[in-house]
């Protein structure tokens, strides 16, 4: 660079470097769910070794970042947002930064009986009465329908016995 804004000359032997670039797009990571094994990696290119590092923000409670290989891991424990950037440092101490987020979810074990009489149908084809029992995982906020019975073969009218609910 020359201040008086005239030519310059590029001495032999110079070397230039760029900053670390990132592979890893910005923005929201795989989420995680509570008291289960997560992990993810993150990746920047450039000269040399990168390491990783934490500058703003905080991973989950419960992960960690393994700054020689960009592995985020461990197993989250609280449920919610977490917001933070992460800075790629190469060989030559040149670092460029990334925002990042992961959400962690609370899974919901949930044991259920579900008793179901069968259901009216015209010319002897009532729905199929019935009993299920079951443990199953759920995630907060999404619809679950289990099903009871099989429906009748030849009313009109027969059908499933089932409950929809919004965990």
């Amino acid at each position: 660079y020359n201040t008086d804004g005239s030519s310059g000359i590029l001495p032999g032997g110079f070397i230039s470097s760029s900053l670390p670039t990132w592979v890893t797009s910005a923005g929201a990571l795989t989420g995680g769910m509570t008291n289960s094994a997560y992990t993810t990696t993150l990746s920047a290119t450039g000269d040399g070794t990168i390491s990783y590092s934490v500058t703003s923000g905080s991973l989950p409670t419960g992960l960690s970042l393994n700054s020689s290989t960009g592995v985020i891991s461990g197993t989250p424990t609280v449920a919610a947002t977490n917001n933070f950037t992460i800075a790629a440092t190469d060989s030559q101490n040149q670092t460029s930064s990334r925002s990042f987020s992961i959400n962690v979810q609370t899974l919901i074990t949930l044991d259920y009986v579900v008793v179901a009489g069968g259901g009216g149908g015209m010319q002897g084809g009532g729905g199929a009465g019935g009993v299920v029992v079951g443990t199953t995982t759920l995630t907060a906020g999404t619809n679950y329908t289990v099903l009871v019975g099989s429906g009748g073969a030849t009313g009109v009218n027969g059908s499933n016995s089932s409950f929809t609910g919004l965990t």
